[in-house]
């Protein structure tokens, strides 16, 4: 593994460790954990692309992430192919809009 990789991958479990942290209590903050999962996920492909010698995108969308890794993995993007409409959604709220007002139903 690259040093840079292993930069990314040691945030993304950082993030992972308090995303446990938070979502373990007898009150548990589960936005904030939610958050933590997100921030994760980010870093882990981000840490792929630059396994294989991409550009690391500075972007939040996973979306573009995933697509760009997959695109050079399997020679064209798999989001599309996933159809998976309300996990789309959440993920563009949790990366682009954080008021609380916008959230989806149930994901606040």
């Amino acid at each position: 593994m690259k040093r840079q990789t292993a930069q990314w991958v040691l945030k993304a479990e950082e993030d992972m460790d308090a995303a446990r942290s938070l979502a373990t209590p007898a009150k548990p903050k589960r936005d904030a954990a939610c958050f933590h999962c997100q921030q994760s996920a980010e870093k882990y492909l981000k840490a792929l692309l630059q396994e294989l010698a991409l550009a690391v995108l500075r972007t939040h969308d996973l979306e573009d992430l995933f697509d760009l890794q997959s695109l050079v993995i399997y020679g064209r993007p798999k989001w599309a192919e996933t159809r998976q409409p309300r996990l789309k959604a959440w993920v563009r709220v949790q990366t682009r809009d954080q008021s609380p007002e916008r959230a989806p139903h149930g994901t606040r």
